[in-house]
């Protein structure tokens, strides 16, 4: 008969084995909701603009779309990352995208340069 203490560890192991597992589906489960797609229209309705809005920040090359047959579809990913990115800028049409997109090229290359600009 086994003893009481070797039952006691077996059911810790058990437990930990469980709570392990649970851990490990939950991530995976997270990990696949970032995963998901989504549509122009759907990202028109987060970004709370027109879908022809998404399709021009599509065609200006700042959000990026991957065509699916007929539809173009968005990572979650990337759509936190324009709006990271773009935060604070005026993107309201082509010409202010390409003053925006200059600017922050221009930043760039000043840092890079190592110039020091005070605002």
């Amino acid at each position: 008969m086994k003893s009481k203490l070797w039952q006691k560890k077996n059911e810790r192991r058990n437990v930990n084995e469980i709570s392990h597992v649970h851990f490990i589906y939950k991530k995976n489960q997270m990990s696949l909701e970032n995963l998901k797609m989504l549509t122009t229209n759907e990202v028109a309705e987060i970004l709370n603009v027109h879908r022809n809005q998404v399709q021009m920040f599509k065609d200006q090359g700042i959000l990026k779309g991957i065509k699916t047959g007929k539809n173009i579809m968005y990572s979650q990913r990337e759509i936190l990352e324009f709006q990271q990115k773009f935060k604070g800028y005026d993107i309201s049409n082509v010409r202010e995208i390409r003053k925006t997109i200059q600017a922050m090229n221009n930043l760039e290359e000043n840092r890079d340069s190592g110039e020091r600009f005070y605002v």
